[in-house]
């Protein structure tokens, strides 16, 4: 996360079911792509077809079965990876500066806009997809991120920290993504939600009784 730019660059690794043809369409809207190749590092061709009001389509060259009785109807699982970047002006992406936010002192990102999950990573953003995700997220110290999956692993660093997320589910992709100095409480009823820290009191009346 660069909040200096505001864009949000890194890989995103996609596990493909190969099956004819031996090219895959994604989504994207906004992005730039620096890479794609196989997860061994190998580079994989690709194009950007023509954007639109919806975006490009992101068109990848599938790569071929290694074996001695190689056939086009070979089907078998391949992994992707996309080194890329995100528009400062996503259309999926919310930056608020930290005199935006009620302590004054991080900035905070959000994403709550369905259908425009392609502005900010590849992928088939349709509702009638849905995949599994793993996710890693490097962040700076005190920034707190949230996902639409379960939170399994953090680690500290020196200067960053490592989050882990996992969700096994198949979801559609447009998962919500949010990033500040954040608090989370357990609410006596009602569900778990993150506020600012110096708005948690408040918050959390207000929810008690709803």
């Amino acid at each position: 996360m660069d909040f200096n730019r505001n864009v949000l660059k890194g890989k995103a690794i996609l596990t493909i079911e190969r099956k004819p043809p031996i090219r895959t369409i994604v989504n994207i809207f906004g992005l730039t792509i620096s890479r794609v190749t196989k997860i061994n590092g190998t580079r994989l061709k690709y194009y950007v077809g023509k954007r639109h009001a919806d975006g490009s389509p992101f068109y990848i060259e599938l790569p071929q079965l290694q074996t001695v009785d190689t056939t086009y109807n070979s089907n078998f699982e391949c992994k992707i990876q996309i080194k890329y970047e995100t528009s400062p002006n996503s259309s999926a992406l919310y930056w608020l500066t930290p005199t935006q936010t009620a302590d004054g002192l991080y900035s905070f990102l959000f994403s709550n806009k369905l259908i425009y999950a392609r502005a900010w990573f590849p992928s088939q953003d349709t509702p009638s997809v849905k995949s599994i995700h793993i996710l890693l997220r490097f962040l700076y110290q005190k920034i707190r991120v949230l996902m639409s999956a379960l939170l399994e692993n953090t680690f500290k660093g020196q200067q960053l920290d490592i989050y882990e997320f996992r969700q096994m589910t198949p979801i559609s992709s447009y998962a919500v993504i949010a990033m500040d100095s954040l608090e989370k409480k357990n609410l006596f009823i009602g569900p778990m939600y993150s506020p600012k820290t110096n708005t948690l009191k408040n918050v959390s009346k207000r929810f008690v009784h709803t």
